[in-house]
């Protein structure tokens, strides 16, 4: 990571003398493996990694400015709902009021009922439990093939 001189790390690791940061690649470390072991993953995006937490139930916060990713209205009502579960925060301030609060009970906060009830309707929107993963790939690329229809269509 190039810090552009300012030691960004030095400032955070001096502030926060317990705080694991993990700059290694490769795949004895991989994230994969970070995810299954951390208690919390903290995104400052809307990217795959939240699904990721989500696909293994682990415990996440997303923080991001409100306009950095506008949701289609059919997603609108998911990010309201991570936002009223305290999964998702438009501040940064917001959410480490939240993680003050929560430390270390990480697992009792993401345990609550209400909270497990949207991860829920999050695993049902956004992950997809298959057991025959054959059948659905050949059932999605169907879908595309008849989309397409009519159209020039490329596959790459």
């Amino acid at each position: 990571m190039y810090t552009y001189g300012w030691d960004e790390m030095e400032i955070i690791k001096r502030t926060y003398p317990n705080l694991c940061i993990d700059n290694s690649t490769g795949k004895v470390n991989s994230f994969l493996q970070k995810l299954m072991n951390c208690e919390l993953l903290v995104c400052d995006a809307m990217e795959t990694v939240y699904m990721e937490a989500i696909a293994l139930r682990k415990p996440f916060i997303i923080f991001m400015p409100k306009d950095a990713y506008i949701p289609w209205d059919s997603e609108q009502p998911y990010f309201q709902l991570m936002e009223e579960n305290g999964l998702l925060h438009y501040s940064y301030k917001s959410a480490a009021s939240l993680l003050n609060s929560i430390y270390p009970n990480i697992q009792e906060w993401w345990l609550e009922p209400s909270r497990q009830k949207a991860i829920q309707r999050l695993r049902e929107r956004y992950w997809h439990d298959v057991e025959d993963t054959e059948l659905w790939w050949i059932n999605e690329m169907k879908k595309l093939v008849d989309m397409g229809k009519g159209r020039k269509t490329w596959m790459l």
